[in-house]
Formats: C-alpha cells, sequence, structure tokens
C-alpha cells in the first residue's frame, strides 16, 4: 500500500524547518506536531511556575496585579501592620528601646497628649519632632523602676474594601490600654495602675518592600481609672 503523504509547511522553534514543498509522511508530520505542543505545554509551565513563586515570594505582588480599588487582601494587610506598629510602640515603651520606638513614628512629627492622667503640659496636643517625644519619654522612663502597658482591644476606621475605594493614607484607631508602674522613690506608695483608651492616627509612609508603612502621628490617652498611688507616675522631686 502507498504510503500515506501530506504536503506542510511546518513552522517551529521547535526540531528542524522542513524545506518548502517537502512531502512528509502522516506520520512523521503527527510526531512533528505532538513534539511541539509538548514544547509548548512546558513553556507555559514555566511560565505559571514562575508566577506562583513570584506570588509566594512577595504577597504584596497580588496586591499590584489588582489595581482596582481597595482590595480585601490590601485591607487585611493593613490591619495587620497597623496592630503590630501598635504593639511595637508600647514594647518598646516597656523595654525602652528608643530605637525601635524611632522607627514606628511619623518622620514628620508626632503629637502627644496625656493631659487626662497627669493634668495639662505645655507639649501637649502639639506636633514635635521624633526626637524630642523620645527625649521626653526617656525622661519619664528614668524615674519608674517597671512600666507595664497591656493592649485589650484595637478598632480601626478603615474603609471597606470595594472597586471604587481609593486606598487610604491614614487610619485612626482606638484601643484600651491598662498601665502598671512601680517607683520606690516615689512617697506613700511605689505602685499605681491606670486604664484608658487611645485615639491614635497613623500615615501609611514610603517604605521598603514589605516593609510596615504604617507610623504613628498623633497618641492621646483617654483615663478611665486610676488605682494606687497618683505619685508615683512623677520624679521624686515632682511629687
Amino acid at each position: 500500500m502507498a504510503q500515506e503523504t501530506m504536503s506542510a509547511r511546518i513552522s517551529s522553534r521547535v526540531g528542524q524547518r522542513p524545506q518548502l514543498g517537502t512531502r512528509i509522511p502522516v506520520r512523521e508530520a503527527r510526531q512533528h506536531k505532538s513534539t511541539h505542543n509538548e514544547t509548548e505545554d512546558h513553556r507555559l509551565s514555566r511560565i505559571h511556575l514562575r508566577v506562583l513563586l513570584i506570588l509566594q515570594s512577595s504577597p504584596n505582588n497580588l496586591i499590584a496585579m489588582s489595581e482596582v480599588g481597595y482590595t480585601q487582601l490590601q485591607w487585611l494587610v493593613d490591619r495587620a501592620h497597623i496592630e503590630d506598629t501598635l504593639v511595637q510602640l508600647f514594647w518598646s515603651l516597656d523595654r525602652q528601646d528608643w530605637d525601635l520606638e524611632r522607627a514606628i513614628l511619623n518622620p514628620e512629627g508626632v503629637s502627644f497628649d496625656a493631659s487626662t492622667l497627669v493634668g495639662p503640659r505645655p507639649n501637649f496636643g502639639k506636633v514635635i519632632s521624633v526626637e524630642d517625644h523620645i527625649k521626653g519619654d526617656v525622661q519619664l522612663s528614668s524615674c519608674l523602676d517597671t512600666n507595664h502597658n497591656a493592649i485589650s482591644l484595637m478598632r480601626h476606621n478603615l474603609p471597606l474594601p470595594g472597586s471604587q475605594v481609593a486606598r487610604p493614607e491614614e487610619a485612626a484607631t482606638e484601643l484600651n490600654v491598662t498601665t502598671h508602674i512601680t517607683n520606690k522613690s516615689a512617697k506613700d506608695g511605689e505602685l499605681v495602675a491606670y486604664g484608658g483608651y487611645y485615639n491614635v492616627l497613623l500615615k501609611r509612609s514610603p517604605a521598603e518592600e514589605n516593609a510596615n508603612p504604617w507610623k504613628v502621628t498623633t497618641l492621646k490617652l483617654n483615663k478611665m481609672w486610676l488605682d494606687g498611688n497618683y505619685k508615683a507616675l512623677f520624679p521624686s522631686g515632682g511629687q
């Protein structure tokens, strides 16, 4: 039986390209086509694998791929970053880690107000430099033997995700905090504790990829209760 043949012009990056007009047996043509399809499948598999590796190495890339409004994933990442910033803030005060505190404060300046606890002060509610703010924290902490802050609840005022919602550049947060202090130099007792909630304003700042961009800009304490020796809040000379 005469062998079936077919006229074909096959253009492929895999294998050799036949000359124009070459008559190729059907079996060979089918084998050539199969090899070409397998190679294309492998190429697509490599592309899919590359995309998967990119997404696994950087979740922010997935956010960047979606340019439609404020995504649910971005909303979740923002919440996690904001909570981490606030935990780090009170951790830095407890451990007197001023480099850590400096890293999470807005470099453009910060406002602090604790007038409901200790009364009015000249700088309360005013934006001052980060270094001046830390200087005040260092001065206050120098008279305390221990300082322990416990965060219990947080409430974030972030907009709900949506295709028509712009990504927020600022976020307002409220959090309940209980603070225990010991000051052995205090008159009439070394222990004092107080509780209340803080109004915190955070700002999204430029940051490296995967870094936390949220920085504390405003911090205001609303005292709800106090127990123990009020004088333990101050240096011995100010009691």
